[in-house]
């Protein structure tokens, strides 16, 4: 009867290590996730903020190339009117 007792608290004891040490790896695993995370989340900050000043540059852009077509369009109606 003493060495059944031994033997289960000599198990306890040896279950309660492994499910310590799991927990310590899941915490370690769990910390790592939540830094990469955070480094990503980082990234598609500075992501976004290119992706915001590349579609202000196009439509930068845009708006010079309808303001460029209207005055060549423009001056050449003009230029066409007086050749006539």
């Amino acid at each position: 009867m003493l060495a059944f007792c031994l033997l289960g608290a000599a198990t306890f004891g040896f279950l309660a290590l492994l499910l310590w040490r799991l927990t310590i790896r899941m915490k370690s695993e769990a910390q790592q996730t939540s830094e990469a995370l955070e480094e990503v989340s980082k990234a598609l900050g500075g992501v976004e903020r290119q992706v915001a000043r590349a579609d202000l540059h196009l439509h930068r852009l845009k708006q010079f190339r309808v303001r460029r077509i209207l005055a060549t369009r423009l001056l050449s109606r003009l230029l066409a009117r007086r050749r006539t």
